[in-house]
């Protein structure tokens, strides 16, 4: 889904002085000048500025244009610098390579493919107000945007540079579109006044020796000017999705994990095999047919001793009958298995890993296994004082031993049933010899990957977590955008929570603020890079309500994440149960910041989340608003902003409080509680009976209304609701209040006098997957809007006047 309008542009390029210039086509900034490059070569970093330009060649690229590259040389280095810069219809690419022109092997390191110096002449131009720019922070778990003077002079983006300048309404994108080769980066240091001062486009990949005569390509970079800082970020996923084309299934899986509140490692609980199937009974019995078919959690209760690499070896205490066997029943239940595995590493205590992998382990450059210490959350021997007792192994995955080795676990566990994955902790170690030195440690980590998908089969949804980067695309399903939200850990004797299984208001697990702010700075990668996951949804008591609500909204609004339940299904408190329902089935939506770029760090954050939702019936918009404050937060809902025509007339339901706000043009007065997150839905005012929400479903019709309709002639709103039998539901109705309901017996009525129209509430008994509704209507022939002497008026003509003289400045709310 794409929320921007406008159109990007290439900049306009020129070289001086072998210096790269940018500058946005026509007047006006952005204005970059004096760009050059640099390269740690045998230890030492070595810049363009040190380099002579030797060479420049111009020929037609692909698709007509004129390509130009241009070669440089240091004095005493027997290395070539080319730029190769080829403009495309709406961005310019540019592409650095290194060629190793001597007789021996060039070590190369960080590579800043651009670098902009202010004290070598290089500047950037962002406009009258450079301090207010606003700098995008992709950062796997502290996603955010800053301004430029605001964060202590210095900026950090994984993949891209995206800089949006609120005076001028520009925005500069400067993003790396090939990602499969070397981790990259860029850096901005400035002033306290938004100077800067040093920029730098960087390529990670470690040490890498270039042999003689061989020639090292960095990753492309796409350049272009914007004035839509949303459609900017869209047009980058774009770019790079046509480049890989990843195939994403759907719709998004919800798998049952359980481990936020039991605790099958001590003897307070059953085995971890008698939990799992009658939670999985549960989910059948108290969710049934909302697409809940796959389970996990069982991984960590599974290896013996809890000790990733024994891969084959089950521990009988968890899974006293066997894994095949549980395997296999659940499967008779209709389930599919999710696996927890780290693909890249093993502790050397696992039985008999470390000598089956001794010759195909990563190595540091001396050529000795890379080795660490470590301790493990799962451990079921560790010490209380979380002592590292275990050691850390890495596997080189250009070794045919890894791939073979990888490949033989996921074949069993396919055979097994499993269908799914958590592929975790996936940081790559940048300074490795590999096996094959031609190639680099992502391309070392993505054949690991790509055995696991061969073997794993195209059916089998694949997600990383930790770590996880775009540089897996086409590999992988998914992957997360925060951190560990919604996870419970063992409780003692065990070294996480140690007299609890789960925590409220800490920095990581339950961090209900990094949770929203990631999820909304991540919506341009969904489905396009990858599909967004947002892990864990975990809600019973005492699990404080606002909390649950947030989770529910974010989950609910985000159906296109897989979504994992925490608690436990067979005790969970009945309303807690309703809620978790009220996110299931999943769909395909990932909600889209609105205030991104508006409210930023360090002055205040993203509040507001839009969903727009179209059905065969009807368009409307969901609208979140999030306060992390320690006091409440009132703002208006500017429907221009969420992308609503501001002259037109809109319904706003409050979900929650399950509350008719009125009907209003161009804004909305909202207000939201401390730590809390309120949902509105937004729909177009019918001159009719029609629908204002649902409490089926938190995208509030998208999914359980199957039908609706109005006849004219008849006077009758009908409609066909979806929900699985048993389970209970209401629609809200709105009435204009020239209207009355002729069959209302069972349905409760509402007047709200701020407008005279009525609320009906129309219960649903779902006796099979499916309940028709039909209310017929008559005009309501009296000239009376209540009963004399209850309000200072009683006629319609008296209320009218009442409300003109009494309407306050700036009140947007529509009286029909």
């Amino acid at each position: 889904m794409t929320t921007g309008t406008g159109r990007g542009q290439a900049p306009a390029w020129s070289l001086r002085d072998g210096r790269l210039e940018l500058r946005r086509p026509g007047a006006g900034a952005p204005r970059l000048s004096g760009i050059g490059g640099s390269v740690h070569l045998d230890g030492a970093m070595v810049s363009l500025a040190e380099a002579t330009q030797t060479a420049r060649r111009e020929g037609p690229g692909p698709d007509g244009r004129t390509v130009t590259e241009v070669e440089f040389a240091w004095p005493d280095i027997d290395v070539c610098w080319r730029w190769r810069i080829e403009p495309g219809a709406d961005a310019l690419h540019v592409t650095a390579a290194l060629v190793n022109d001597g007789p021996s092997t060039v070590t190369v390191g960080d590579w800043n493919i651009l670098h902009l110096r202010a004290d070598d002449g290089g500047t950037m131009d962002l406009g009258s107000d450079p301090a207010n720019v606003r700098f995008f922070g992709w950062r796997p778990w502290d996603m955010r945007v800053e301004r430029l003077g605001g964060a202590g002079g210095s900026h950090r983006s994984n993949n891209l540079l995206h800089l949006y300048d609120p005076v001028g309404g520009t925005t500069l994108l400067c993003g790396f579109v090939t990602l499969d080769r070397m981790l990259v980066e860029h850096t901005l240091d400035c002033s306290v006044s938004g100077g800067v001062t040093d920029w730098r486009a960087t390529c990670r990949f470690g040490a890498y020796d270039l042999p003689a005569g061989a020639e090292l390509a960095g990753e492309t970079l796409r350049i272009v000017c914007h004035d839509d800082p949303h459609a900017a970020l869209e047009a980058w996923a774009d770019a790079v999705h046509d480049r890989y084309r990843p195939a994403f299934a759907s719709p998004a899986t919800a798998n049952y994990a359980g481990g936020a509140w039991t605790d099958a490692f001590s003897d307070a609980e059953e085995t971890w095999e008698s939990i799992l199937l009658q939670c999985a009974e549960a989910i059948r019995r108290r969710l049934p047919g909302l697409g809940v078919d796959c389970v996990g959690g069982t991984s960590h209760k599974m290896y013996r001793q809890g000790i990733p690499g024994n891969w084959y070896e089950v521990d009988e205490k968890h899974i006293p009958h066997g894994l095949p066997a549980l395997m296999d029943r659940l499967r008779e239940m209709g389930f599919s298995h999710k696996f927890w595995f780290s693909p890249f590493w093993f502790f050397a205590e696992a039985e008999g890993v470390l000598e089956a992998n001794r010759e195909n382990l990563l190595r540091d450059a001396a050529g000795e296994p890379i080795r660490e210490p470590a301790t493990w959350e799962w451990d079921t021997r560790s010490d209380p004082d979380d002592t590292p007792r275990l050691t850390k192994y890495y596997l080189d995955g250009t070794h045919p031993r890894t791939q073979q080795y990888v490949r033989d676990i996921f074949l069993h566990n396919r055979a097994l049933g499993v269908r799914a994955y958590m592929l975790d902790f996936l940081s790559i170690k940048p300074n490795a010899r590999l096996h094959d030195p031609r190639l680099l440690p992502v391309e070392a980590a993505r054949r690991i990957l790509r055995v696991i998908r061969e073997a794993a089969g195209n059916d089998t949804h694949l997600q990383t977590a930790v770590a996880s980067t775009p540089g897996f695309i086409g590999l992988i399903d998914a992957a997360r955008v925060g951190r560990d939200f919604g996870e419970g850990r063992p409780m003692a004797p065990y070294h996480a929570w140690r007299n609890a299984t789960y925590c409220l208001h800490d920095e990581h697990f339950a961090n209900t603020h990094q949770f929203v702010q990631n999820a909304a700075a991540n919506w341009f990668t969904h489905r396009k890079v990858y599909v967004n996951d947002l892990n864990c949804l975990t809600v019973d008591k005492p699990v404080p309500l606002e909390h649950a609500r947030l989770a529910v909204t974010m989950f609910g609004l985000a159906g296109g994440s897989p979504v994992t339940l925490g608690d436990d299904i067979r005790r969970v408190d009945p309303e807690r149960l309703r809620m978790i329902a009220l996110c299931l089935p999943r769909t395909e939506g990932m909600p889209v910041p609105v205030d991104l770029f508006d409210r930023v760090w360090p002055d205040d954050y993203c509040r507001v989340l839009k969903l727009p939702v179209r059905t065969p019936w009807e368009s409307y918009t969901l609208a979140a608003v999030y306060n992390g404050d320690a006091t409440p937060f009132a703002t208006r809902l500017d429907f221009a902003r969420l992308g609503l025509d501001g002259a037109a007339a809109w319904r706003v339901f409050d979900f929650w409080n399950e509350e008719y706000l009125g009907t209003f043009t161009s804004s909305c007065p909202v207000a939201v509680p401390s730590a809390a997150m309120r949902l509105y839905r937004l729909s177009p005012a019918r001159p009719h009976p029609w629908l204002l929400s649902t409490d089926m479903h938190v995208q509030q019709g998208a999914v359980e209304i199957a039908s609706l309709r109005w006849d004219e002639a008849s006077m009758t709103l009908s409609g066909t609701a979806a929900r699985p039998a048993g389970q209970p539901g209401s629609v809200f109705i709105h009435i204009p209040r020239r209207l009355r309901l002729i069959n209302h017996r069972g349905v409760n009525l509402a007047k709200d006098v701020r407008d005279m129209t009525v609320v009906a509430r129309l219960p649903l008994t779902f006796e099979r997957d499916r309940a028709d509704f039909a209310l017929r209507f008559e005009p309501l022939r009296t000239r009376y809007v209540t009963r004399k002497r209850w309000l200072p008026y009683a006629t319609e003509d008296e209320w009218l006047a009442y409300v003109a003289e009494h309407r306050e400045a700036g009140d947007t709310r529509v009286v029909e």
